[in-house]
């Protein structure tokens, strides 16, 4: 309970600070199920944001991402250079 508790704090900062993507009838920046978390951005500015909020939450809790784990999927090839 106390991990989903802590989880939820790093959705909420993650859907102030995105834009996120419209999708029909919503607008969606973060889904969370679990342990896995997918962040959903509309550009580079987003994954700028998304970065500084991962880092601000490791700070907080403690906690680090598994960059094993962790992919950046995009249909912009130019998002990805940067």
């Amino acid at each position: 309970l106390l991990f989903t508790i802590i989880g939820e704090v790093l959705s909420q900062m993650l859907k102030d600070q995105l834009t996120g993507v419209e999708l029909p009838g919503m607008l969606k920046s973060v889904t969370a199920y679990a342990d896995d978390t997918a962040i959903i951005c509309k550009d580079n500015d987003d994954l700028v944001a998304a970065g500084q909020c991962l880092d601000k939450y490791e700070v907080a809790t403690g906690m680090r991402k598994n960059t094993r784990k962790t992919e950046v999927v995009s249909n912009d090839h130019q998002m990805l250079q940067t």
